[in-house]
Formats: C-alpha cells, structure tokens, sequence
C-alpha cells in the first residue's frame, strides 16, 4: 500500500536568492508525484512584489496554484530586491491563516515548508493553536554557533522576525530545522556559469527567469548560491538530511542553542550533498 500523498503549502520569501525560485520549480515538478502542492505563501513581502513574481512562475510553467500575500518585510537585514517586479492589477488573499486551517481540516498528511521568516507560521499557529499538533513544519534557519556557524554574525531568515522563529519554535509539535549550519556547505554551492546556471541560460520559459535572478543575484558581487530551501524541501521526499531531536533556544540573530527544557524539535546534522545535489539537478531539469 502506498503512503497517502503529503500535502505542502510553501511559505517563500522568493525574489532574492535563487535558491527560493529553484526551490519553487522543484516543488512545481515534484507536484502531484511525490507531494501535492496546494498553496503557496509569500513573506518579508513587499508591496505584493514576491506575490507576482509567483505568479509569473506559475504562468510560465502553466499550473494553478493558490498564492497568498503574506508578512511585510520589517525593515530588518538586506532586502535589496534582485529580482525584477511583474505589475499587474491582481491583488492576492492574505487570508492564508484561514486556508492552511482548510487544508489541514481536509488532510491528514500536511507540511508547511518555511523557506523565509517565520511571521505567516507564527500568526497562524496564534490565530489557530490546534494547528500546532496537525502541521508538521520543514523551515529553514537558524544556526549554531560551531563548525562554520563560528563565522556567521546572524541568520537572514530568523533575525528578520526571531519573535516569530522563537514562537514557533516553542509551539510545533513536529518541527525540523535545517540550520545553516548544514545548508551553507561547498556541497550545494552554485557558482556562476555552473551546471545548474548555464542549463538554466540555455532554455527558455521560467528557466529563462530564473537565470535572470542568478544573473542579477551574481551581478550584486555575492560569489555564490547555496541551495538552502530545496535541501529544506528535500526533507520531504527521502534521507538527504540527518537530525536529532531537542529542545532548543532562538536568540535574535538567528542562533539556536540546546536548551535544558522546553519543546524539542528535530535540528539537522547532517546532509548527503552528493545524493541531494545529483537529485535536485535531475528534476530540476526533467
């Protein structure tokens, strides 16, 4: 017997580093196959932009999906937008509170997948705290202060709202947290005019654009890309990253630390970059 689909709604704060549009197409093509992918949320938005580059993805993979307008940015961190607005006159439901309560009324087997700040999960879970023991979150962020975590003077993801990233954090039943500490390693490193950025320039339709935002994320002089959310998006689909379980302290730069009680959590260790890397470019490209 076949294990019932799970069913995911993404929580993106896409538009920056390409990692969250490769994050995106992976979920596109992992749809209907390996997840169902039935909503997907912007957050640290702003003014709707994230939100239509969404729907300038989907339109140009051809599939519907419902897209919510999420979390403003706080103002907090770097937030140059890199990628190019797409106007429109489509206003997107914020109501996203409302459909992951539907959706997880309708389902048993639902993951919200968080590859941006915590504030959409947190408000959630706030407006409806039943939820805390039905949704099983994968989220992105954080490090630790060992191994190249020694280097890092924050976490993008949690310090744009450590008050949300601690709440959830404290308030999620089954929550894994893929730190950067495992996520910024060689082992998933695009640079430019690697593999994945040169097939990506040699298509066309989405591959197109998102060439463009590696192009303009590379033009900024950051050297490199690491795939941080489809590693996280990875954790639903087979063994690509290794965790223990416990409970932790978020402070607000981002980093976690063991703490001596509290809501334990599953916190990654490890990571087959190999196994992931020829995976992800695989799809990717299929």
């Amino acid at each position: 017997m076949s294990n019932p689909m799970k069913h995911v709604i993404l929580d993106t704060d896409i538009g920056t580093d390409p990692d969250d549009f490769v994050a995106l197409l992976l979920a596109l093509k992992l749809d209907q196959k390996d997840i169902s992918l039935d909503a997907i949320v912007t957050s640290n938005e702003r003014n709707g932009s994230r939100a239509r580059l969404v729907r300038r993805i989907l339109d140009l993979y051809g599939k519907g999906v419902p897209i919510f307008q999420g979390a403003e940015s706080k103002g907090i961190g770097r937030l140059t937008y890199w990628m190019r607005d797409f106007p429109s006159n489509e206003t997107f439901d914020r109501d996203f509170p409302t459909k992951v309560k539907q959706i997880s009324e309708q389902f048993t087997d639902v993951h919200y997948v968080g590859i941006g700040p915590m504030s959409n999960l947190a408000e959630t879970l706030q407006i409806h705290p039943e939820l805390k023991g039905q949704l099983k979150v994968a989220q992105m962020g954080g490090f630790e202060r060992r191994g190249i975590g020694r280097i890092f003077p924050l976490e993008y993801n949690f310090c744009l709202d450590s008050e949300a990233a601690k709440y959830c954090a404290n308030n999620s039943d089954d929550m894994s947290l893929v730190t950067a500490n495992v996520t910024a390693n060689p082992g998933t490193a695009i640079l430019p005019y690697s593999k994945i950025h040169r097939e990506s320039k040699s298509r066309g339709g989405v591959y197109q654009l998102l060439a463009e935002n590696f192009d303009r994320f590379y033009r900024k002089g950051i050297p490199v890309d690491f795939m941080n959310d489809p590693l996280t998006l990875f954790t639903l689909i087979g063994s690509y990253v290794g965790f223990d379980r416990l409970p932790v302290d978020v402070n607000r730069f981002g980093r976690v630390k063991p703490a001596v009680e509290g809501n334990p959590i599953y916190i990654s260790r490890s990571a087959d970059y190999k196994r992931f890397m020829n995976t992800m470019t695989e799809i990717l490209f299929s």
